[in-house]
């Protein structure tokens, strides 16, 4: 029996479109991202839910639900698309927090790992998923507890670390691997140390969950290249590689911010790569 691959929505919310694009003029993209008053432009959470017998597994986990009033404002949280809780995020799908066997994060960045943890009405954190494994890779962590100065804003850590150690069961990784069955992770390194992608076999499909080395279909194109990245040149040859091997084999890209299109195909004319199939999870 496969994985059955299903999308949880946990919201939109909006970033800098400048930031969003690196080098890349506004008017180019504009086009397919248009931005607001703010120069923000929306993005979702598309997280994963794997499910194959008792293990029911999460990659990516959203935003904070601990925001203030001020920080839910500056990035537009929910302004599009409602935030929800986790709890009524899994009830279409009949689980509840507890049942989630697993959680994988490609990295700590607050728009990817802050759903970790919330406050309850009593004010005391908790973790999101009590009952579930932890993946994050160690070199990640690390440089998550100490960034430069350039990605420092990248990492909030009320309800991540030291939290999350100290409360949830983790496993550090150190590199590539195999996690469960069908269920693998590699690493890349341009937007931040030890992002770790999601391969999931599903029969003869190859599903990869690419995170923020492309986080929209626009990034698709060679040199849209966030700012965030630390190491843009590192970043550029990354998506080379990775967008060969994925036209070669024909993998199904699953992009976490893209507002329009949670996953599809790539293809390549020759000259750029661009959007292929639209592939519907589910």
């Amino acid at each position: 029996m496969g994985w059955k691959i299903d999308c949880i929505s946990m919201g939109s919310f909006g970033l800098d479109g400048g930031a969003m694009f690196g080098i890349i003029p506004k008017p180019l993209w504009q086009r397919t991202n248009p931005d607001d008053d703010k120069n923000r432009i929306t993005l979702q959470s598309n997280c994963m839910l794997l499910r194959q017998g008792e293990r029911c597994v999460i990659v990516e986990v959203g935003n904070s639900f601990d925001f203030s009033d001020k920080d839910r404002s500056i990035y537009a949280i929910g302004g599009v698309t409602p935030q929800p809780t986790w709890q009524q995020a899994l009830k279409p799908f009949d689980l509840t927090p507890e049942q989630i066997t697993d959680v994988i994060c490609t990295h700590l960045h607050f728009d990817h790992a802050g759903g970790l943890s919330f406050l309850n009405s009593d004010g005391k954190r908790q973790l999101s998923f009590p009952n579930a494994t932890h993946y994050i890779q160690k070199r990640q962590l690390e440089w998550a507890k100490a960034p430069s100065e350039k990605d420092a804003g990248s990492f909030r850590s009320e309800g991540i670390y030291p939290f999350i150690e100290d409360h949830a069961k983790c496993v550090f990784l150190e590199g590539d691997g195999e996690l469960f069955e069908g269920v693998r992770v590699t690493t890349v390194d341009g937007h931040t140390p030890a992002q770790q992608l999601v391969h999931v076999q599903q029969q003869e499909q190859n599903w990869v969950f690419v995170a923020d080395l492309i986080p929209t279909t626009s990034h698709l194109h060679l040199p849209y290249i966030m700012a965030y990245d630390v190491e843009p040149l590192k970043t550029l040859k990354e998506k080379q590689d990775f967008l060969k091997q994925a036209v070669d084999e024909a993998w199904t890209l699953w992009f976490y911010h893209d507002p329009k299109t949670i996953a599809a195909k790539v293809t390549f004319d020759g000259r750029r790569f661009q959007l292929g199939e639209v592939v519907l999870p589910g």
